[in-house]
């Protein structure tokens, strides 16, 4: 967070918290549990309904996406992976 410093919107912690599990730590993918938790150590004020704010950014900006295979998991998209390796912090 602090290198990619997201901002307040919830897209691009999400974002970023996914990058860290799947690049970082090696996971396929991530789940809400995960990020939930990732909120919770960073001392970020969770969101309310996180699994409809997700819903609702993939739709709105295509960062990550659910899993084909099993709708508990997310994944970032190709965008997703751009956005937080090539585009934050924002300059």
């Amino acid at each position: 967070m602090e290198e990619k410093k997201p901002g307040k919107g919830n897209g691009n912690i999400i974002a970023v918290i996914g990058h860290y599990i799947t690049e970082k730590l090696g996971e396929e993918h991530f789940s809400e549990g995960q990020v939930e938790y990732a909120y919770k150590m960073l001392n970020i004020k969770r969101p309310n309904h996180l699994r409809q704010i997700m819903i609702n950014e993939k739709n709105k900006r295509d960062l990550f996406e659910p899993n084909a295979e099993d709708a508990t998991k997310w994944q970032l998209t190709r965008a997703g992976e751009i956005f937080v390796s090539d585009q934050l912090p924002e300059s």
